[in-house]
Order: structure tokens, then C-alpha cells, then sequence
């Protein structure tokens, strides 16, 4: 091939395309134009003389050629990225980023005001939170797209560093109106003869669910999958079924009297939340600043 001088930017929009396979993903994770992707991508390839990605309509793979230059990509940017962490530390954190990616629970109601307190210690720090779910906080972490995940069920990822973060109870919800409401002492049983409202595939509260379904040995009457913890709140005070969620999620809804926490015996879920962080990439000073100021609030 030769001596090949590469464009920088070329490769970083390669890079992006390929591990999100998808060129318009790129182009939204990059804020540009799916054209102006494909350009720096058709460049790229021009420079190298080789194909980098195998297209069939929507459907992007790499090429062998691809994945060989992708593997060098990832341990570049890996490299970049150790040493702008090194700087930040260097710098005492008067400029930086933190990247944390959550589920619902710790996204939307834990983290906010302990960001708050942490942005105003350190104003020069960039902060930024990409709410997901359990399996996606964590594909966030392993892939060096956050530097911290906090997760709200167990998890075996041998890439993961997991520091055990609070503890935190899942209950059952339903609108006042549901018949269960009117039962002084709901029992796992009860629960097949209803619809339960679940989250979806990877949420540490659907999992959690699952589990206890399987050690009541109940099946429920029907099962509704909603996205999000916000939708599922929603769903259950319009009646449409009954659903586990944090305790912690639900101080507006029982103020307004719209949900109801149904009791009984053993219908409390008790959970995990943990942070995790990649196991074979040095933090950043950021993160291990942020992780002193939970430890200080736990």
C-alpha cells in the first residue's frame, strides 16, 4: 500500500460508522449529514485503496479490510483518550468531561441532584448523561462511551469494574380505580389473573420482575412491554394493568393520587444499584472525583 497519510477526521467518522453500523446513526451521533458521512467514509476508502464496508440497502457490515482498520481505530482513540484523561487530571479538573450513562431509576431520580452539587465543585467539567437501561448503560461503558454506568440489576460482564451504589425497593403500582386496590393484602397469586405491565428487553426492573415471577411461580393473565419507566406509569394510571417500579420513581404520582402502591406479603422487591466502570481502561480524574462525591452523599 504504501506510505498513506490519514486524515483524522476521515478515520474518527469511519470509526463511529462502524461501531454503530449504521451510517445515520453516525451522522446523529456526529451532528452532521448522513451525505457528508458517506463522503468522509468514500474518502477514506479512496486513501487506502481498499472497500472498508460491505453495503446492502440499509444494512452496513465491515469487510475484512474494514474490521483490520477498525481494530487499530479503537486502540488509537483509546490512546487519545487515556491521554486527554491524564491532561484532565493534570489540569486539577478545571476542564473535562464526564460521560455517565443510567437506567431510568438512577438517571431520572437519583443522579440529577447529586450532578448538580458535583457541576457546581467543578463548573469547568462538561457533563453529560445518556439515559438507557441496564444492558444499555453497561454496552455504553464496555464500548468507552461513558466512563461510569449505574446499573439496577446484576450483571456478569468480565470487562466490568462493579462498586455496589445503594440499595433501592421495587413495588407494585396500580391506578386507584383497578380492582386490586380495593384488596387489603395482595398476594404473587393475584397476579395471574392480571395484565403486568413490563419494561423492555434489558431493563434491570424488567429483570428483576422476571425473577421473582419465577420464584412465586406465577404466570401473568397477559403481559403489556412499554418502554421507559415514564411510560410505564402512565400505562398503569390509565388502568391498562399492573406494574413493578422503583418506590424511589414514584413521589409525584402518589402525591397526585393517580397511582397506588399495592401491599402485601413479599410484593416488595428489593434491588441493587451499582456503578460500573471498564475494567481494563484507567478512569478518568473526572470519574473518580464523581465517585468520592456519591460515596460522601450515599
Amino acid at each position: 500500500m504504501g506510505s498513506v497519510c490519514l486524515n483524522f477526521h476521515r478515520l474518527h467518522v469511519f470509526y463511529t460508522v462502524a461501531r454503530q453500523l449504521s451510517f445515520s446513526r453516525a451522522a446523529e451521533e456526529l451532528y452532521t449529514s448522513q451525505p457528508n458521512v458517506s463522503n468522509h467514509v468514500a474518502r477514506l476508502e479512496a486513501e487506502l485503496g481498499v472497500q472498508l464496508f460491505h453495503r446492502r440497502g440499509t444494512r452496513v457490515a465491515l469487510t475484512d479490510a474494514g474490521r483490520i482498520v477498525y481494530g487499530y481505530a479503537q486502540r488509537l482513540f483509546e490512546l487519545i483518550d487515556g491521554m486527554q484523561r491524564a491532561l484532565d487530571e493534570l489540569k486539577g479538573l478545571e476542564r473535562g468531561n464526564l460521560r455517565l450513562a443510567a437506567g431510568s431509576t438512577a438517571g431520572l431520580f437519583l443522579l440529577p441532584p447529586v450532578m448538580a452539587g458535583f457541576q457546581k465543585a467543578h463548573p469547568g467539567l462538561e457533563i453529560s448523561l445518556h439515559l438507557a437501561n441496564t444492558r444499555g448503560a453497561v454496552e455504553q461503558v464496555l464500548s468507552n462511551q461513558a466512563d461510569l454506568g449505574f446499573i439496577e440489576a446484576a450483571v456478569t460482564a468480565p470487562g466490568l469494574l462493579i462498586q455496589p451504589y445503594l440499595s433501592d425497593e421495587m413495588v407494585l403500582i396500580a391506578a386507584p380505580g383497578h380492582s386490586l386496590s380495593a384488596v387489603p393484602a395482595v398476594t404473587p397469586q393475584d397476579l395471574a389473573r392480571e395484565t403486568l405491565v413490563l419494561r423492555e428487553e434489558g431493563s434491570g426492573t424488567r429483570q428483576i420482575t422476571e425473577e421473582a415471577l419465577v420464584r412465586w411461580g406465577v404466570q401473568p393473565r397477559q403481559t403489556l412491554v412499554i418502554n421507559g419507566c415514564e411510560g410505564v406509569k402512565q400505562v398503569v394510571a390509565a388502568g391498562l394493568g399492573v406494574s413493578f417500579v422503583s418506590r424511589r420513581a414514584l413521589a409525584l404520582e402518589l402525591a397526585q393520587g393517580i397511582l397506588r402502591v399495592l401491599t402485601g406479603e413479599g410484593l416488595a422487591l428489593p434491588r441493587p444499584i451499582a456503578v460500573v466502570a471498564h475494567k481494563d481502561l484507567r478512569p478518568s480524574a473526572a470519574a473518580l472525583a464523581f465517585l468520592a462525591h456519591l460515596r460522601k452523599r450515599a
